[in-house]
């Protein structure tokens, strides 16, 4: 698995699939996987997701989450036995339950800070 970041576009590239988080421009993926869940820009070839749900495209295991109130959508990709997870623009620390949706098998956490997801709530978050 090869995970690069292009500005604030994340991309996943597997042996069987492409993916891309918050594409900004044109993207040859897969498909799309987009944290605001109002987006109309979209820039992937394929399938664009930006609500939450469970979801299967191309053997990639998908399941999204509201983090807040309905502001930024959380994906959780499961591909190659590898789970990661994309936390969008997180402005708050979710919840108890948010978390128990998630699940606990998580190898890969993506989250950038910014001026409202300092790195002191990153590091409380990863902790």
């Amino acid at each position: 698995m090869k995970i690069q970041r292009d500005g604030s576009t994340f991309s996943v590239k597997t042996k069987d699939n492409s993916y891309s988080f918050n594409p900004s421009e044109k993207e040859d993926s897969n498909f799309a996987l987009y944290s605001a869940p109002k987006n109309k820009d979209k820039f992937s070839s394929g399938k664009n997701l930006s609500l939450p749900g469970e979801f299967e495209i191309n053997g990639v295991l998908i399941s999204s989450f509201y983090s807040d109130e309905q502001n930024n959508v959380v994906f959780k990709t499961v591909t190659e036995d590898l789970a990661l997870v994309h936390f969008g623009n997180l402005a708050i620390i979710p919840n108890a339950e948010f978390f128990e949706k998630m699940g606990e098998n998580v190898d890969v956490i993506i989250l950038e800070a910014s001026d409202d997801f300092d790195a002191k709530l990153v590091k409380n978050l990863i902790e």
